[in-house]
């Protein structure tokens, strides 16, 4: 009977969607049984949908916390407070909320169920089961592009880019509000990123902010800049990367976006960190983990951690760092973020060799390189080859490190990313040296 149901719903949809015929959300939610009877608890969902769709996430989530508030059993607004949690990097009140989301979802329809489903799985990153739930709700709703953007955002943080910006052009060929075309482009930006396409990043990234100040939305202006931001620091372009930072950290504070200024300090002080300033960049590492902390954003967490090994590592003291990286693969692992974890890796097997724990430092090394592999992320996998060729070489393995240099070299030249093309130069040249190919 409920999916006799849904199917009568999801009709009704396309059929409006065909005639050109639009209604307030209140009133398509009127129609939905597995939606609320409370009236006040529809008024607060139908409500904060609109802003999910403008990506005001803080208003939604004050607006669905009223929803459930007035309706405890309203599955469809504890999935989307799960999704607004999630994207604010609360992690463990998003995973709260989807549970209470499936709890409430028994016996409603199977798109009710699924949504809850895909939303639980998400928030405790078991990322192939969230990526099979939102498959199937995008294939089978493709008229709620809210589905093709959830489906997006899990596959490039599962490791699969190329299948986000698949996704990505799936949702592009509906027609979207502002909103949700920012959205899609900051998707295809977090993807372009993870495949070292670091110009076709900025471009989305660019595209969504334009589109956000024309909203007049400063959380997605905020997002936006920092991608801007971290493509020009991947371009090698650190003066026009950092003012980005800056900004989207200073409007991030001022809407109360803890997630956004953790991101903003981080990305400031990789800014820093390239050109040079470890003194610069270190406190605004700090800062970045206490925000990340204070908020259960395990993900920032990690990615703190790992920078400041780096100094750590970079001053030589390199027992320190090899803990604190050891902190950093915990904290990635148990988020299931394996990009996180190989990046970590190749760093701590570089302070193991450091240290003269050149074995244990090879198994570390391989490790990270077939997590980088398997994760599809060439411009990791090209950072790590090019790490192993440091390592291999100081340990007097100029052969095998010369093959290290040589891999990366290709893997970055076909990324089009100058400044680490440089890096991979700058350490090949050094194994020629060593090898006596001076020429």
């Amino acid at each position: 009977e409920q999916d006799l149901n849904s199917l009568v719903v999801h009709s009704g949809r396309l059929a409006r969607q065909q005639l050109g015929v639009t209604l307030p959300l209140a009133e398509e939610a009127r129609m939905d049984a597995s939606l609320s009877s409370n009236p006040d608890a529809m008024r607060f969902y139908s409500d904060a949908r609109e802003k999910l769709r403008q990506f005001d996430v803080l208003a939604a989530t004050k607006l669905l916390q009223e929803s459930v508030s007035a309706d405890p059993e309203f599955a469809q607004a504890h999935a989307a407070l799960a999704q607004a949690w999630d994207a604010l990097g609360f992690e463990s009140k998003a995973a709260d909320e989807a549970k209470k989301a499936l709890d409430a979802a028994k016996g409603l329809s199977t798109e009710a169920k699924s949504r809850a489903s895909a939303q639980l799985y998400s928030a405790t990153r078991n990322w192939p089961k969230a990526i099979q739930e939102y498959s199937q709700l995008w294939a089978q709703y493709r008229d709620e592009p809210e589905y093709g953007l959830a489906l997006a955002n899990t596959q490039f943080r599962a490791g699969k880019p190329r299948d986000a910006l698949t996704t990505i052009s799936e949702v592009r060929s509906q027609k979207l509000v502002p909103g949700l075309k920012a959205q899609a482009d900051l998707a295809e930006a977090h993807a372009q990123d993870a495949l070292g396409d670091f110009k076709s990043e900025l471009n989305a990234a660019t595209s969504a902010a334009q589109t956000a100040q024309s909203m007049g939305a400063n959380l997605l202006l905020a997002r936006a800049r920092i991608l801007q931001c971290v493509a020009h620091v991947s371009l090698g372009e650190i003066d026009q990367g950092k003012p980005l930072c800056e900004e989207a950290k200073k409007l991030n504070i001022a809407v109360g976006d803890q997630l956004g200024a953790a991101r903003a300090s981080n990305d400031v002080a990789t800014a820093y960190f390239v050109a040079g300033d470890f003194a610069a960049a270190e406190p605004l590492y700090q800062d970045a983990l206490s925000l990340s902390q204070s908020i259960g954003d395990a993900y920032d967490e990690a990615g703190a951690l790992n920078n400041l090994a780096n100094i750590q590592s970079l001053r030589g003291d390199h027992a320190s760092a090899v803990k604190t990286y050891e902190q950093a693969i915990r904290v990635a692992h148990e988020r299931n973020e394996m990009g996180d974890v190989a990046l970590a890796e190749q760093n701590m097997a570089t302070d193991l060799y450091a240290l003269g724990d050149a074995t244990r430092g090879a198994e570390v090394f391989s490790a990270a390189l077939k997590t980088a592999r398997d994760s599809g992320d060439k411009t990791l996998e090209s950072r790590v080859l090019n790490n192993q060729c440091s390592a291999l070489l100081t340990s007097g393995a100029a052969g095998d490190a010369r093959k290290s240099c040589e891999a990366s070299l290709s893997l970055r030249r076909s990324l089009d990313s100058p400044s680490d093309v440089g890096r991979s130069l700058a350490n090949l040249g050094m194994v020629q040296m060593a090898q006596g190919d001076l020429e």
